[in-house]
């Protein structure tokens, strides 16, 4: 009789609802041919990249870059062993190569001073690069790279001779900032002819910058001639209306910086 009890169990057992692993990630529960099927798959794990790098491509040591021409390669400098780069112009245009590179950090140290210019860059609409505004000096820029949590990654410096040559040019830029990230300046197409038209006529103008994403916000300029302090000094009035899709409940600076010689206040 127990034998029997036993055989029974045995052929329960083997006959009912069993649950088993299937070889791509997935687990099938099976009932009987009247009832479906039940797959679950689970999404593998896909590791992160675990080399991130981050170089400087441009200003590269050795190398002499005059304004926007194409650089010049100083050979004495490299024999001499000599590790920077020659830059003359208005500011030091630097570029990079990266790999999973969220955003940079680009730090210019005047060697001389010891004095610092720090600006960032996130990706979004370009490439992660600077445009670095400085006085004539030696400097050493490093820049680093962190991931979207802020993890440093990588880092890469250069020594660069700079000698700042030409005054600023003339024009109308728009500068803009969202949730704290890098301040994408944004030079309009508005020469001299146009702004002194604007100013003459009264007409208004509108313009597409970046902000958030390319292209989000639109700015309506109007320049108009007038006076202050009694009417004794001439400046120009700046009507700015904007209009942005970008997501506003987090903060964000739209400037205008306007270049201009001041007989065109006359």
């Amino acid at each position: 009789m127990k034998n029997k009890i036993v055989l029974l169990c045995v052929i329960t057992l083997l006959f009912s609802p069993i649950a088993s692993v299937g070889a791509n990630n997935a687990s099938e529960i099976h009932t009987n041919e009247n009832d479906r099927t039940v797959t679950n798959f689970y999404t593998p794990f896909k590791p992160l990249n675990s080399n991130p790098s981050l170089t400087i491509d441009s200003p590269a040591p050795g190398y002499l870059y005059l304004f926007k021409l194409q650089p010049i390669q100083m050979p004495l400098v490299s024999m001499a062993g000599l590790n920077y780069a020659v830059v003359i112009g208005r500011s030091i245009n630097l570029k990079t190569n990266d790999s999973d590179i969220d955003h940079v950090k680009f730090v210019a140290k005047r060697i001389a001073t010891g004095w610092e210019t720090i600006r960032w860059d996130y990706r979004r609409m370009d490439g992660l690069g600077a445009d670095l505004r400085l006085n004539s000096g030696l400097y050493t820029i490093t820049v680093t790279g962190f991931n979207e949590t802020n993890y440093e990654l990588d880092s890469d410096s250069i020594n660069v001779l700079y000698l700042k040559i030409g005054r600023e040019d003339f024009g109308v830029w728009v500068n803009t900032k969202y949730d704290n990230g890098e301040t994408i300046i944004t030079p309009l197409e508005l020469g001299i002819t146009d702004f002194a038209s604007m100013l003459n006529t009264g007409e208004s103008k509108q313009f597409s910058v970046s902000m958030q994403n390319r292209d989000d916000t639109n700015i309506n300029l109007r320049f108009i001639r007038t006076k202050i302090l009694n009417n004794t000094e001439k400046v120009i009035e700046t009507k700015c209306n904007i209009e942005t899709t970008c997501d506003t409940s987090k903060e964000y600076e739209v400037s205008v910086e306007v270049r201009f010689p001041f007989v065109m206040l006359e």
